[in-house]
């Protein structure tokens, strides 16, 4: 799966856990990044949280909670930490109108949520 060493690995995910606890994505990571670290030691590792979901989505407070321990796990397991979901909350009715209809994935084009992305990992990028 990784044909070449990595120079960084950016974990970005949650949506599609359900209702999966803290608890059973912080295993589900664990997991992950043990298997990517056993044929990659060297690589960063940066972990992303994602935009918040609406409605029609209906594990919102389930997905809120899964991205809630990702700072802290980052920082626990030596990972950077991309704050996707705060620049989201920071937006008028927490980026709401930067989430496509299906209530999960960001909007493209322009003043997107996509953009807010791109932006929020310039940022990072130029501070380290």
């Amino acid at each position: 799966m990784y044909p070449v060493p990595l120079d960084l690995l950016i974990v970005s995910s949650g949506h599609n856990y359900g209702t999966n606890t803290p608890a059973q994505y912080e295993a589900a990571l664990d997991a992950f990044l043990a298997a990517f670290r056993a044929v990659q030691p060297a690589a960063g590792i940066l972990v992303s949280s994602q935009n918040p979901q609406k409605s029609p989505q209906t594990g919102i407070t389930a997905h809120l909670a899964r991205q809630a321990i990702l700072r802290s796990y980052a920082a626990r397991h030596g990972c950077g930490y991309l704050p996707t979901l705060e620049a989201f909350w920071a937006q008028a009715n927490h980026g709401g109108a930067l989430i496509q209809s299906d209530g999960a994935h960001p909007t493209t084009g322009a003043g997107s949520g996509s953009e807010l992305w791109r932006d929020t990992m310039t940022a990072y990028i130029a501070a380290i």
